[in-house]
């Protein structure tokens, strides 16, 4: 532990450890993603210098005395590398796996990158190799789209590969924890939701009736295209006048557009007068507690299933699944958005409708938008259940 932390506060954030600070960094801090979450709030406090171990026994204690101890960490940058993803997905799948260049005429498993050539054919191409595909004999439900990692079982046809089966990566998540040991942590999630007066009332009024420790605001929080974010005003309607009371934590994840315009994760600022209450996380983020996690994104997943194909029926469960199986928060777009390890429940705020599928012991929770509906999302961790609420039938 002492060599991670080490690399997170001084290699990567630049804070110089006393040996007495690394010390007492070694014996406090519990995990990874305990070490990430106190450095990213001491430098948010303090900045890069030497490190002050009064400030991080602060931010330890904070933690250690919060009735609902949880991480939020942001997605970073990564460059795309196909050839890694498919060596480490290629460990995921539960059969034996034959080169495509090895294939004869007897039934087989082949795993690679799914995608349509120039001329419109379906090809599979794996690390030596590319076949022509033929669906025609498989009657799976599955969704395929370009750049898609996918094993096929079947058998080559002459100059193509018959596929009669599909297996896709195994998913591996992050919780081992009974529900029964489990926090009691209620989560709500709004799309869309723009910071103003009338929706911090609004909010306001929504937690006097549903009790929760913490609110997260994705997508959409300006009222224009690249405005700021009116955190004063979203706060007088929140608490108006200073009224006491407590008041849930407030993560924010920003629409790509909020506050300046940009295809990578990002977080935006929030000034240091709401930065008790209000935290900022990136576009997409993971949420974690007690070896348990929820993922993040605003994006509308769901427009990708225009430009893929659908074998069979259950549109769904089997386009969820496919995302999954990726290890990526969005494995169709242009940013390089791959997880280690898939979350316990998988969130996301989409202009579509609302639903809460289970997809292998993920929790899979398509979030509206609350402008249209004004609906939202309640989760409780200790139940691992869901519900979407209309915001009229919460205040009547």
């Amino acid at each position: 532990m002492r060599e991670s932390i080490y690399k997170e506060f001084t290699c990567k954030k630049g804070i110089m450890l006393s040996s007495e600070t690394l010390e007492y960094l070694e014996h406090n801090i519990k995990n990874d993603s305990m070490l990430e979450n106190i450095s990213i709030e001491y430098k948010r406090r303090s900045g890069p210098k030497l490190a002050d171990l009064g400030l991080i026994r602060e931010i330890i204690e904070s933690l250690d005395t919060r009735k609902d101890v949880y991480n939020v960490l942001s997605q970073n940058f990564k460059e795309k590398n196909d050839l890694l993803k498919y060596r480490h997905l290629l460990q995921k799948i539960e059969r034996v796996v034959t080169p495509i260049y090895l294939l004869d005429e007897d039934h087989a498993t082949i795993f690679g990158c799914y995608y349509k050539d120039r001329n419109g054919r379906e090809v599979l191409e794996d690390d030596g190799d590319i076949i022509p595909i033929d669906t025609s004999e498989c009657h799976e439900d599955v969704f395929l789209c370009d750049n898609i990692f996918v094993a096929m079982e079947g058998r080559k046809t002459g100059d193509r590969f018959v596929m009669s089966r599909v297996h896709l990566p195994s998913i591996e998540k992050t919780s081992k924890k009974a529900k029964e040991e489990r926090r009691d942590l209620k989560v709500l999630f709004f799309s869309d939701f723009h910071m103003n007066e009338a929706n911090g009332t609004t909010l306001r009024k929504i937690l006097n009736k549903i009790p929760t420790g913490v609110v997260v605001l994705m997508g959409k929080l300006c009222s224009g295209k690249s405005s700021g974010i009116s955190y004063t005003s979203f706060m007088n309607g929140l608490r108006p006048n200073n009224a006491l009371g407590s008041i849930p934590d407030i993560i924010l994840c920003p629409d790509a557009d909020d506050v300046y315009p940009s295809f990578l994760p990002k977080e935006i600022e929030v000034p240091e007068e709401y930065s008790k209450i209000i935290k900022a996380a990136s576009n997409p983020f993971k949420l974690e507690t007690d070896n348990f996690s929820i993922g993040v994104i605003r994006d509308d997943l769901f427009r990708y299933k225009e430009k893929g194909t659908f074998i069979g029926k259950n549109y769904v469960d089997s386009f969820a699944r496919v995302v999954l199986s990726q290890y990526s928060f969005n494995p169709f777009g242009i940013s390089n958005l791959d997880i280690d390890t898939i979350p316990d429940v998988f969130v996301v705020g989409q202009d579509l409708y609302p639903f809460v599928v289970p997809v292998e012991g993920t929790l899979f929770i398509s979030c509206p938008s609350f402008r249209d509906e004004m609906s939202f999302v309640s989760y409780d961790l200790s139940q691992n259940d869901a519900w979407i609420i209309n915001s009229k039938n919460v205040l009547g």
